[in-house]
Order: C-alpha cells, then sequence, then structure tokens
C-alpha cells in the first residue's frame, strides 16, 4: 500500500501482486502540477492514457496531492508537471531533442513517479498547431500530453525502461505522432517478463 502525507507524497513500489507479474487492474494516479494548465487539456489527456489502455482493463482514478493528502492507497503513480501545461501560441520551437519525460529508477526498479516536461512538449508540437484556434490547440496539446504519459505509464506497469520498436512505446515519438488524429497503437499485455534481461537505468525521451 502507498500511504499519502498532507506535506509530502510517499511513494512506494508496486503492490505485491504487480511485483509478482500479475496486471494491475486498478491504478491511481496522482497529477502534480507545478505551474499553469488547461482544464481542457488534462482533460484530453485523461482520456487519451484511458483509451490506450483499455484494452489492458486497467481502471484509472485520477487524483489531485490535495484528494489524496492523508489516504491509504493500492496501487499507485505520481505525476509531476513542471512548467505551464497548456497550448502556448508562439513559444519557440524546439531546436534539438530533449526528454519530455522521465520515469525514476532506483537501484535497479522502476519506480511509479515520473516528471513531465510541459514545456519542453509544447516546443516540440508548436510548429505542427502554429495557426490553430486556442480551443483546438488545447485538445491537441492535451492528446500530445496523454501519449507522453501512457508511454511513462507502460515503463511503470511493466516496471521495465524498454521500449518497443511501433507505437507508444517507441524509444522517441514525433511531434506528428503525439497530435495525429489517427490513433497510435498502444501497449498491449504489460508482460514484465519479456524485458527480463534488459539494464535498468534512467529513462529519458
Amino acid at each position: 500500500m502507498a500511504h499519502v502525507c498532507h506535506s509530502v507524497i510517499v511513494v512506494l513500489t508496486l503492490s505485491a501482486a504487480a511485483v509478482a507479474g500479475t496486471p494491475v487492474e486498478k491504478l491511481t494516479i496522482v497529477l502534480e502540477f507545478q505551474d499553469g494548465y488547461s482544464p481542457q487539456s488534462v482533460s484530453t489527456m485523461k482520456r487519451e492514457v484511458e483509451k490506450t489502455f483499455q484494452e489492458a482493463h486497467l481502471r484509472i482514478d485520477w487524483m489531485s496531492r490535495d484528494q489524496v493528502a492523508g489516504g491509504v492507497f493500492g496501487d499507485l503513480a505520481v505525476f509531476r508537471f513542471r512548467g505551464k501545461c497548456l497550448f502556448q501560441p508562439g513559444i519557440a520551437a524546439a531546436r534539438e531533442p530533449a526528454a519530455l519525460a522521465v520515469t525514476h529508477v532506483s537501484d535497479g526498479v522502476v519506480l511509479p513517479f515520473s516528471d513531465v516536461a510541459c514545456d519542453r512538449i509544447a516546443s516540440l508540437v508548436w510548429p505542427l498547431l502554429s495557426g490553430t484556434k486556442a480551443a483546438r490547440g488545447d485538445t491537441l496539446f492535451g492528446r500530445a500530453l496523454g501519449r507522453v504519459v501512457a508511454h511513462e505509464l507502460a515503463h511503470i506497469l511493466s516496471r521495465s525502461v524498454a521500449h518497443g520498436t511501433t507505437g507508444l512505446v517507441e524509444p522517441a515519438l514525433s511531434a506528428g505522432q503525439l497530435t495525429s488524429d489517427a490513433p497510435v497503437p498502444g501497449w498491449k499485455g504489460l508482460i514484465p517478463s519479456a524485458y527480463a534481461g534488459d539494464d535498468p537505468r534512467s529513462f529519458t525521451r
């Protein structure tokens, strides 16, 4: 179980069932925003993540840090969002590849704790969204945010830093993949044993 204190979130690894290789059926995701965010983008992000994992029959409960303060939960993951999580017209386009998110690893164990760089995502997708109206921009940014979160969540659920060759589990995703109306192949199976022998290390996009 993970106990959430009022002053600080204490995150443990996933439950014994998950560690044993049993797929997680219900997961509480705690969202921490360190700067401004668009409710529309966040709503779209949630739908995108849920859609990605619907074939895994994963039930996700979304909560804020305040909502979980002092509570006791089972399987839990924390996503901390840095920068402004919203459509940012005119933001400088990304000039070189940079990590969009990182899932932490300690002593070879993938932890249920990820940091998401909202400003970097906004910079990456801006060239494709230039001229887009604000409401549509917020939706597309939320889609990109959701696909980044889904990628990190795949690492957390599989407890592996391994990547696939197609879809959301590729080592890196383009602005087009993150915002496309066409669905991007998701994550199926969530079988940790498929990645036995990987060299665990901090994953950066």
